[in-house]
């Protein structure tokens, strides 16, 4: 679900089963994890991170970044200006 105010950038909200994923970013991103955990292999990097409930991570605009979820999560993307 995507939203967007006067007082802040384009967001979304969503929620993600157990599984992998690969995604591509047009613009620079901010995900805050509100519920459970992802562990994210970020552009550039050789070695996964785990991001735990209220942890952030940033993702540049125009990359592609991999995701492993071991337990339904959810997340919070904010949509960076350039």
């Amino acid at each position: 679900m995507g939203f967007e105010s006067a007082t802040t950038d384009r967001a979304s909200v969503g929620m993600m089963a157990d599984g992998e994923y690969t995604f591509g970013t047009a613009q620079a991103e901010e995900m805050t994890v509100v519920s459970g955990s992802l562990k994210v292999l970020l552009p550039g990097e050789a070695e996964w991170k785990r991001y735990a409930l209220g942890e952030v991570f940033n993702v540049p605009g125009y990359s592609e970044f991999h995701l492993q979820v071991a337990e339904s999560s959810a997340y919070l993307c904010h949509y960076l200006k350039d």
